[in-house]
């Protein structure tokens, strides 16, 4: 058995080049100028090509499967706080916030600050399922809660 805990994060940095935000672009199918075209981003009020917000949150989904091993993930909330830059680096967060122990269910706390400034990027908070028997969950209180 795993153990978890209610306030555990999970952290990943990382930096998105022009290539990744271009691969990403022909992937879904979002081709805004403001992301891979820098004389259009110039003119815009970001002054240079953003990456999407949702490259961004996707590293979400990259610490919840590597580190929650077996979790579904079912819902997600996003806020756009800041632009992420191309080449920026920054540092996405999981952090396990409530467990609802009826259905397995993990709330998390997501979000992405920029590491230069310690400013939030992105926020919001999700909804996984986690496999049953193979993870202790500790409250605040420190009770066991097998599952």
């Amino acid at each position: 058995m795993k153990n978890l805990f209610i306030g555990q994060k999970f952290s990943i940095l990382r930096k998105f080049s022009k290539e990744e935000v271009i691969l990403f672009s022909n992937l879904c199918g979002d081709k805004n100028p403001l992301h891979i075209d820098e004389e259009f981003a110039k003119k815009s009020i970001f002054k240079k090509p953003i990456c999407h917000g949702m490259l961004g949150s996707s590293l979400f989904s990259n610490l919840m499967g590597n580190n929650i091993t077996g979790s579904i993930y079912l819902s997600q909330t996003l806020k756009f706080l800041k632009p992420v830059y191309i080449d920026e680096e920054i540092e996405a967060f999981v952090e396990i916030n409530e467990f609802i122990r009826e259905k397995n269910y993990l709330k998390l706390n997501t979000y992405v600050v920029k590491t230069a400034t310690n400013e939030k990027a992105i926020e919001g908070e999700a909804l996984i399922r986690i496999p049953k028997n193979e993870y202790n969950v500790f409250g605040e209180s420190d009770q066991d809660k097998k599952i």
